[in-house]
């Protein structure tokens, strides 16, 4: 439990703020601004309930679980302060022996994305910790030339070093291609950017990571901007989901927020796509995928049904006429990832997609635990 705490301090907001979020939000004054209603609509079902589910790993902090090129699962997990990673060839059932993706000395290693480029699997994730300078903060790569049966390390994003104990730098990075490059979209709290969070990309030349840019301006939304996940939409284009405490003042810790760009270099403003109805509850840690059929499905966890309790992943999707303008798309009502009374809760899930499939991956009471459905 300690290290759950730990990892949802320096991953996600500051020691004040956590607490803040976890137990409670100061009650809306009367001239504070209320949280906008949001249409919602009933497209073809994307229906959870008729997954199959599986635990990979008897470890909460769930890394997620993607379809590879040579049609088996690999998943992931952080465990003493490595990304571990195995494989199964049977949908989940069995699995090989794990092998160790990410690794730095005396850095914790966690926040593992996957993506395939170039007949390459990447893996991105953070590594963080104290040392001789102040709180060290970076961006990693490991690749595999095998499809997840081994890793190697390929490059730093990017790096940072704050103050001993400031727990701010560059968080949460997401890899996708742009233009037939690499690119990582992550968070950015380092206090010479800014006094809230950005999102901002990098891209890789095939030598260095460089053209770094803010898609999102926390201090211009008043928001620490998070979590960024992203994917490339069929008909052309691009579309990323946000955390945003744009409304923590209206009741609402963290929303959910939808970018689109058109070329990729050039984002829109954030719009809200899910906040909860509920006073003092959240929604956070959003996840993005498009289905073969042009369905947009985002997952994110919400306390919602029991505010300041467990919280529980859920998704909402658009219909498939409708990613052709998606900042004027209506998305579902929420439907519950896991229907089983067994999961309390589920949460920092990651959503990966084959195109037909969707694999939700999340930490849950009886451990890293996987619904495949579609």
């Amino acid at each position: 439990m300690k290290r759950i705490i730990a990892f949802f301090m320096s991953v996600y907001i500051t020691v004040a703020s956590f607490f803040s979020g976890l137990f409670g939000v100061r009650k809306p004054a009367p001239d504070d601004p209320p949280a906008p209603e949001i249409a919602v609509e009933a497209p073809s079902a994307v229906d959870p309930s008729k997954g199959q589910v599986f635990v990979y790993r008897e470890n909460r902090l769930a890394e997620g679980v993607t379809p590879t090129a040579d049609g088996q699962l690999l998943c992931a997990w952080s465990f003493l302060k490595k990304i571990h990673t195995k494989k199964s060839d049977d949908g989940g059932q069995t699995w090989t022996k794990y092998r160790v993706a990410a690794a730095a000395e005396g850095l914790n290693c966690t926040n593992a994305s996957f993506f395939t480029f170039e007949g390459r699997l990447f893996l991105a994730y953070r590594a963080t910790g104290e040392t001789e300078d102040g709180f060290y903060s970076s961006l990693r790569v490991s690749v595999s030339e095998k499809n997840g049966n081994s890793w190697d390390d390929h490059s730093i994003i990017i790096e940072n070093t704050e103050s001993s104990g400031a727990f701010r730098g560059v968080w949460e990075p997401w890899l996708g291609e742009i233009d037939g490059k690499l690119v990582c979209l992550f968070s950015n709290d380092s206090s010479s950017v800014t006094t809230k969070q950005n999102i901002e990309m990098m891209t890789w030349d095939g030598e260095r990571w460089g053209d770094r840019r803010v898609i999102s301006n926390g201090e211009a939304h008043q928001s620490r901007d998070g979590m960024p996940a992203w994917c490339a939409l069929q008909g052309g284009g691009y579309a990323c989901v946000i955390e945003s405490t744009k409304y923590k003042d209206a009741g609402h810790p963290f929303a959910v927020q939808l970018l689109t760009s058109s070329d990729g270099r050039s984002w829109s403003e954030p719009k809200d796509i899910y906040i909860p109805a509920v006073n003092g509850a959240l929604a956070a840690a959003p996840q993005i995928a498009q289905l073969a059929d042009g369905r947009l499905v985002v997952t994110f966890q919400t306390d919602e049904d029991d505010p300041g309790e467990n919280e529980v992943s859920k998704l909402i999707y658009t219909s498939k006429t409708e990613t052709a303008n998606l900042l004027h798309a209506l998305f579902s009502a929420p439907t519950p990832i896991f229907t089983d009374k067994t999961f309390a809760y589920s949460t920092w899930g990651r959503l990966y997609t084959d195109g037909k499939t969707l694999y939700y991956a999340a930490g849950t009471p009886l451990g890293a635990t996987c619904n495949h459905f579609n």
